[in-house]
């Protein structure tokens, strides 16, 4: 029985291991194609090993630092910032409406769930904002994305989940809503809140349609906005004019665009990947 298990276990790994080497290869194949030359690319397809070595592409994006380290700024503020603000909205409504003892929580749990199935469209959205000041200003980024129905949801069946117990005694030891959320609850939690951290993260890190509708400011276009532009204008250049083929990296702008985007998400990724996984199959089914 054991070494069938372990027949099992070996077969498993090789399998995974084949998959996870497949699953690998695009994101290779965007880097090798993003040190290509345009030329090559034109003639031969993109390759994982670049058959003309070029830094073409990053020095094309790379062309005005100054601009792209601001942006990387504004990224950097509006993820760390917005993020913290969405775990802090979405764990205070969850903990709240995953209480037994809180009335019309079904009917705020429908309210919550319309604008998962309806959206009031892009013109009373900015009508809002601008109403509200947000135009041409950091908080337009951060607000409007600071609740999420779906993450909400995600860690509602987690506090669901935890024992009525655990509030329990800490209520009869005079603790208040509170401090239970924040020193017990959230604690217990910690698998759902990294997760829904990472959802926060990654939408804040590659949302760019809310600097196009509200941003027009140079100096507060986030990283994915001004990528966009840059490779949209290599785009436009390139096509223009036979001329500037070979000369203006188009296609590998493209792919040098994807690498530098995900670069720190793929940094932070790997420390909270284990709470990730947990996250995502604790309080996916109760009892």
């Amino acid at each position: 029985m054991k070494k069938h298990f372990d027949l099992f276990n070996s077969l498993n790994v090789i399998f995974l291991s084949i998959v996870s080497m497949i699953t690998l290869l695009p994101f290779l194949l965007v880097l090798g194609s993003s040190f290509s030359d345009e030329n090559t690319i034109a003639k031969y397809g993109f390759s994982i090993i670049p058959r003309k070595f070029s830094l073409a592409a990053y020095k094309s994006i790379f062309s005005n630092v100054s601009t792209v380290i601001n942006a990387y700024k504004v990224t950097l503020t509006v993820t760390i910032v917005g993020t913290v603000l969405a775990i802090a909205i979405t764990s205070m409504v969850a903990y709240a409406l995953s209480r037994k003892q809180l009335r019309y929580r079904n009917v705020l749990n429908l309210f919550i769930y319309i604008p998962m199935v309806f959206s009031g469209g892009i013109v009373p959205f900015y009508i809002v904002i601008h109403k509200l000041g947000f135009v041409d200003n950091i908080w337009g980024l951060i607000i409007p994305m600071v609740f999420n129905p779906f993450n909400f949801f995600l860690l509602l069946n987690f506090f669901r989940g935890l024992p009525d117990e655990i509030v329990e005694s800490a209520k009869i030891d005079g603790a208040g809503e509170f401090r239970i959320l924040l020193s017990i609850v959230m604690k217990i939690a910690l698998p759902g809140i990294a997760t829904i951290s990472l959802f926060y993260s990654l939408a804040f890190w590659n949302e760019w349609t809310l600097a196009l509708y509200l941003i027009n400011k140079t100096e507060l276009y986030p990283l994915q906005f001004l990528l966009r532009a840059i490779m949209q204008r290599a785009t436009i250049i390139a096509g223009s004019n036979a001329h500037f083929t070979g000369v203006i990296p188009a296609e590998s702008v493209k792919m040098a665009t994807v690498i530098v985007t995900i670069g720190p998400i793929l940094l932070v990724y790997p420390f909270i990947q284990r709470y990730f996984i947990k996250g995502l199959t604790i309080g996916s089914v109760k009892g």
